[in-house]
């Protein structure tokens, strides 16, 4: 769920970064978004294979 949320998050900052709308903040909320899905899905992995 954490990882969809994460996902959710970048995909409505990057339609207004990639909209028109050209402000950092929108940028590095896409970047935050990404990294969050970057760690969520490693937990998941990480998770999955020792269980």
């Amino acid at each position: 769920m954490l990882n969809v949320l994460f996902i959710l998050v970048a995909a409505f900052e990057g339609l207004f970064y990639f909209g028109g709308f050209v402000d950092p903040s929108y940028a590095l909320g896409m970047a935050v978004g990404f990294v969050g899905t970057l760690f969520s899905t490693s937990g998941i992995l990480f998770y999955c294979l020792s269980h």
